[in-house]
């Protein structure tokens, strides 16, 4: 009744503020899977999801781009924290290392190989970037070959780092 009053600044100023919150508690929960991954105690139960819910849920309160090709389940099993932590630390990378001036960071699902789904992160390189080699993609996966690569200052980073969302994929049973 009192939302009623309210002009729409206010209200969209709330809206934002809720959705910090709910961004701040996904971060906890995350770092939480993160933790107990790392520590060897997580179990990896899939559930069925609704995928757009979820992949919204993913990309609230940023600014991302999802997009849901047509002959994507509406359904999907999966480890929803697992995932949850993947697609957050994607999301996050695609926005530090993307294009300054606009790194359009897109969440695309669409069918993938033998009827599963895939799930892509995308954006825009920034200019000066040297295209990304399989050697380098892997050492990044993997922890080995750490001088190629420069740890972050940016204060957006999550510190989980590539090597563990390896382990989060691994655990919920991809490679």
């Amino acid at each position: 009744h009192h939302l009623q009053s309210l002009d729409v600044s206010t209200i969209q100023h709330l809206k934002m503020a809720l959705t910090s919150l709910q961004r701040g508690m996904k971060c906890c929960q995350n770092r939480q899977t993160y933790v107990s991954l790392v520590s060897g105690t997580y179990t990896s139960v899939k559930s069925v999801v609704a995928l757009r819910h979820f992949l919204s849920d993913i990309t609230m309160g940023r600014t991302v781009e999802l997009r849901i090709e047509p002959g994507v389940p509406e359904e999907v099993q999966l480890d929803p924290f697992l995932f949850d932590l993947i697609f957050d630390s994607a999301i996050c990378n695609a926005m530090k290392h993307g294009c300054p001036r606009g790194p359009n960071v897109c969440l695309i699902a669409k069918r993938g190989p033998n009827g599963s789904t895939a799930i892509q992160v995308t954006n825009v390189a920034a200019p000066k970037s040297r295209p990304l080699s399989a050697e380098y993609v892997e050492s990044m996966f993997s922890g080995q070959g750490r001088h190629m690569h420069r740890r972050s200052n940016n204060l957006l980073s999550s510190g989980i780092g590539l090597q563990h969302t390896r382990r989060a994929a691994l655990a919920a049973g991809h490679s």
